[in-house]
């Protein structure tokens, strides 16, 4: 009976710890997938030639609510990198550079992807 009770509450330890590794990995999905949406809505308004300052506005924003909530569980290095690749493009698209602001774009998705891979649990992460 004594061996039962430190079994049980390793148990319910591992199980916590799956579920919150869960709830991160699908907050982390979800939020890369809305910034890519918002990043490629961004990326073809700058192909037209058109200056989208009020959607790289609304990005930031964005990106403030959201990586407040990521910064509980991820690196605060990862999420400076994206911050100031957000505020980057936010500038770039400001001062209408429109190639370099398309490529800030592609920088930062692969930021995201990056960030999504490293969160993933699997043997080469663990170790």
């Amino acid at each position: 009976m004594k061996n039962i009770k430190p079994l049980l509450i390793s148990l319910i330890i591992v199980i916590i710890i799956f579920i919150l590794d869960f709830i991160t990995v699908n907050n982390t999905k979800n939020t890369v997938e809305f910034f890519n949406e918002k990043l490629d809505e961004i990326d073809n308004i700058l192909s037209q030639e058109e200056v989208p300052i009020d959607k790289a506005d609304e990005l930031v924003k964005e990106w403030e609510k959201k990586s407040k909530l990521m910064a509980y569980y991820l690196e605060h290095d990862e999420i400076e990198k994206i911050g100031n690749d957000i505020t980057l493009i936010q500038k770039q698209v400001n001062i209408e550079d429109i190639d370099d602001a398309r490529q800030s774009i592609s920088e930062t998705k692969f930021l995201f992807y990056h960030l999504q891979e490293k969160q993933i649990l699997n043997i080469e992460n663990f170790f």
